[in-house]
């Protein structure tokens, strides 16, 4: 598989001890065991195992729109993360190109500037 063919998800993870953590990767399967694993992982998610996923989201073949959105969302209050992980919210893309947090009737500006990909609940 070729890096233009990959495909970016945003995930939340629960840690064992209640916090969130916020990621991207191509195969958010593997990552979540690599985070539960002893070699792998982010420094983190070391001290906080199990980690279990809460959360994906589809953001297309381009990791720096997904790496943005990976920012916006680790700014995000700890509420909204988890209104966002039990589907409550999701991230949108606005006409203007940038994306949001839909709240019911209320978007909430995340990033400012990205143009490219969408990041679509999955």
């Amino acid at each position: 598989m070729n890096a233009e063919d990959r495909i970016w998800f945003l995930y939340i993870a629960r840690c064992a001890d209640g916090s969130l953590y916020t990621g991207i990767a191509t195969n958010v399967d593997r990552r979540i065991r690599e985070h539960n694993s002893l070699e792998k992982g982010a420094n983190y998610c070391k001290a906080r195992r199990p980690v279990t996923l809460l959360a994906r989201w589809t953001c297309g073949p381009d990791m720096g729109t997904a790496l943005r959105i990976e920012r916006a969302v680790k700014k995000l209050s700890r509420k909204k993360k988890g209104l966002a992980a039990a589907g409550l919210r999701t991230v949108v893309k606005t006409r203007r190109g940038k994306y949001a947090l839909y709240e019911g009737e209320v978007l909430r500006t995340v990033v400012a500037g990205v143009s490219t990909s969408s990041c679509e609940s999955a």
